[in-house]
């Protein structure tokens, strides 16, 4: 049994780095890949081969399908062909057997199970329909018992053993039509602040108890106070004191105002793909400087992309994807995690780290 998934104790969890490789350097996995052998296989001989030491691995999907034993009065008696406990073991003891740390990502808000299952828990219209921003479902932030469902579902997690557990989708909706959406409660960034901020209270607890850390996805224009909360309830200040780490999502490709420091001179790094080290060190080193007021001993461990720029039409290969490595770990990241759903990592992704290991 290695250290990923022995138990620790809550004194472990005030260094984080003592349970965690030096660097994390992760590949994220979907949930639709896990009951597919052959796939499994390829992504297994990927992460060994590419210098990786790292899976972000899916455990609840932005349906709501769910792949760790978990029972619950919210939860909807339907059950999917994909969803498969047996194979998400297998992959854990597969990590195990190869020293690799097994981070679970945890869809919050993005729900359609919980919601069809659960109307009453569901964003609705003003004419009281369940929302579908973007053809999606979401569960309503501010009910408690979304964040309650969620706190048991990450607490669920961390007993299966799974050491690192991270909310996505933790946030209220940026996209689709949201002026059709009917609030349950006045949409301020005062309320919605402290909404979002309920969901890592309610969870920090429940999984820290079971010697496992509580990290979060947020935006990556977060780490700048001129975005404020966004409008969608991310605020460093307030979520720090109940996280144990925030993953800023750190694509180039979503920074469409590009970002403003001095390196830029007179202008924005602009378009923001043109520059996947400044927009990567910038964000992690604003987000490190902000969270570590509320929380010094909290880690930021970002996003980087390794899907292609379609929105700025700039190169997205190997020379970028190690200049986002280089500017995380330069602006004092823990590790970095790399997002393609497509699977298609470059297989010398994280060989020019491994080898500073």
């Amino acid at each position: 049994m290695n250290e990923f998934s022995r138990g620790v104790g809550l004194d472990r969890l005030l260094s984080p780095e003592r349970f965690l490789p030096s660097r994390v350097l992760g590949f994220y996995l979907p949930f639709h890949i896990v009951p597919n052998d052959v796939a499994m296989k390829k992504f297994e001989a990927l992460v060994l081969s590419a210098g990786a030491n790292t899976v972000v691995v899916d455990i609840k999907n932005e349906a709501g399908l769910i792949n760790i034993p978990f029972e619950h009065p919210l939860k909807s008696k339907m059950k999917s062909p994909v969803e498969d406990v047996g194979k998400l073991v297998e992959l854990l003891t597969w990590a195990e057997s190869n020293n690799i740390l097994v981070i679970g990502r945890q869809v919050v808000m993005e729900d359609a199970r919980l919601v069809w299952a659960n109307p009453s828990l569901g964003v609705k219209t003003k004419d009281g329909k369940i929302w579908r921003g973007g053809g999606r479902i979401w569960a309503n932030p501010f009910d408690e018992r979304v964040a309650e469902y969620n706190a048991a579902f990450a607490e669920a997690a961390a007993a299966l053993g799974i050491k690192v557990v991270q909310y996505d989708y933790v946030r209220f909706p940026a996209d689709g039509e949201i002026k059709t959406i009917w609030h349950s409660k006045s949409n301020t960034r005062e309320n919605r602040v402290a909404a979002i901020t309920a969901f890592f209270a309610a969870a920090k607890p429940l999984v820290n108890q079971h010697g496992s850390l509580l990290l979060a996805d947020f935006f990556g224009y977060t780490a700048y106070p001129d975005h404020k909360d966004m409008g969608i309830g991310q605020l460093i200040e307030a979520a720090g004191p109940y996280l144990d780490g925030i993953s800023p999502m750190a694509y180039p490709s979503l920074y469409g105002d590009g970002i403003v420091e001095d390196v830029c001179g007179v202008k924005k790094c602009t378009p923001a793909s043109a520059y996947p080290y400044e927009v990567v060190y910038y964000t992690v080193k604003r987000t490190l400087e902000r969270l570590q007021k509320v929380n010094p001993e909290a880690i930021v461990l970002p996003w980087i992309q390794a899907y292609p720029d379609g929105r700025f039409g700039k190169p997205m290969g190997l020379a970028q994807f190690e200049a986002q490595q280089r500017g995380a770990f330069d602006a004092g990241a823990t590790g970095v995690v790399a997002w393609n759903p497509s699977l298609q990592y470059h297989p010398e992704f994280y060989q020019s780290l491994a080898g500073e290991e």
